[in-house]
């Protein structure tokens, strides 16, 4: 679990927690509704039943970032292995306020580093990597996959 509570602060604004398997159960019934563009079919958004059946096997992990108004952002990202090395795929994500985006992209980020990863990418309209990830620099653009280094 990660916060953005400053030390000495009586509360933090928003808290993030990943869960995988089959802990994630409750997490993903908490989210349902953050998936409801998933159901829809589309080129760019995978499954629900998929991403579903990939968090509970373990292959993928869900974010959820809370604040006192209960969830307010969800992400779905796996680990995929490249010839260059492990990448942080982000598969899903739905926000209802951006700086809960913000911070839940920071949160992911410092996870990834700490776990010797150091490339993110998002596959999806190029409105998405503009929005995600400019503080990072230059953008790489590969297919509709957007890889940046971190």
């Amino acid at each position: 679990m990660f916060t953005n509570q400053l030390a000495g602060q009586p509360s933090a604004d928003y808290t993030i927690t990943p869960y995988t398997g089959p802990t994630a159960t409750c997490a993903i019934g908490a989210c349902l509704g953050f998936f409801e563009r998933t159901k829809n079919d589309s080129s760019f958004s995978p499954r629900f039943d998929e991403l579903m059946s990939e968090i509970i096997q373990g292959r993928a992990a869900i974010w959820v970032v809370t604040s006192e108004r209960g969830v307010v952002a969800v992400a779905v990202t796996s680990v995929c292995q490249l010839p260059s090395g492990p990448v942080l795929q982000f598969r899903y994500g739905h926000s209802i306020d951006s700086a809960a985006s913000e911070f839940g992209l920071d949160a992911v980020v410092a996870w990834a580093k700490t776990n010797n990863i150091k490339t993110i990418e998002l596959e999806g309209r190029a409105g998405f990597a503009r929005r995600l990830f400019p503080k990072f620099g230059k953008v790489e653009q590969v297919s509709c996959i957007y890889r940046v280094e971190i």
